[in-house]
């Protein structure tokens, strides 16, 4: 189990009660053998309407099943898109806006050995010409509909998805000076699926396209590469 972020409340799923809910605590078990699906709890419910419960499943039969510890405290999806949302509002070009001011809905450790599932909603600290011209040093690369993707492995293994999205009411060079960004790192398990990467950004960023919601309407693509 890796240390904590200090961001928002340890929840340790299970036997859930209203107490622990709203402690953000409890336990939360997955038999990879048995195939069997753990009971959908309040402190996990951030990670299903955010990704869907069949990604998380995914998720913890590919971080090797077993118990895990939510590090999130539960956070709506409406919730999560409103926070972002509002921190564009505040961007001005040349400003520069912390990837910290934003939401991490969902944070999975497994409880019997090293590693991290971690989803990060945020703007990007890179324009989308900075993007098309690879100014970072991993750089980022277009996968369509004007979206792009970085598999960084400098912080471990961690996919950031970069998405043109104009917040109404925002500045008019808001939409390419500010993309949305969805990140999921998965850290600490070389020999997992890095699918499930991508398929948990796409899904996490239709989520926030759809509920911020971006003017502009973008198209996540059905694949990242």
């Amino acid at each position: 189990m890796m240390p904590g972020t200090g961001r928002g409340l340890v929840a340790v799923i299970g036997a859930t009660t209203l107490g622990a809910v709203l402690a953000g605590c409890g336990t939360l078990a997955f038999d990879s053998e048995t195939d069997k699906r753990p009971s959908s709890t309040p402190a996990r419910a951030g990670c299903d309407e955010l990704l869907g419960r069949e990604r998380v499943d995914a998720v913890m039969r590919g971080m090797g099943g077993g118990e895990f510890e939510v590090r999130s405290p539960y956070v709506q999806v409406s919730q999560a898109a409103e926070a972002v949302g509002s921190v564009a509002a505040r961007w001005r070009p040349g400003a520069f806006i912390s990837v910290g001011a934003g939401s991490e809905p969902c944070v999975l450790d497994p409880s019997e050995h090293p590693g991290r599932f971690r989803v990060s909603i945020h703007w990007s600290p890179f324009s989308i010409d900075l993007l098309d011209k690879k100014v970072p040093d991993e750089p980022y690369e277009p996968v369509g509909h004007g979206s792009y993707v970085q598999h960084s492995k400098v912080d471990g293994r961690v996919l950031r998805l970069a998405v043109p999205c104009k917040v109404a009411g925002t500045h008019a060079e808001q939409l390419k000076g500010l993309p949305l960004e969805v990140e999921v790192g998965l850290l600490g398990v070389d020999d997992a699926d890095v699918r499930l990467q991508g398929d948990a950004a796409i899904h996490a960023a239709r989520q926030m396209v759809k509920h911020i919601p971006c003017e502009n309407r973008p198209r996540i693509p059905d694949s990242l590469g």
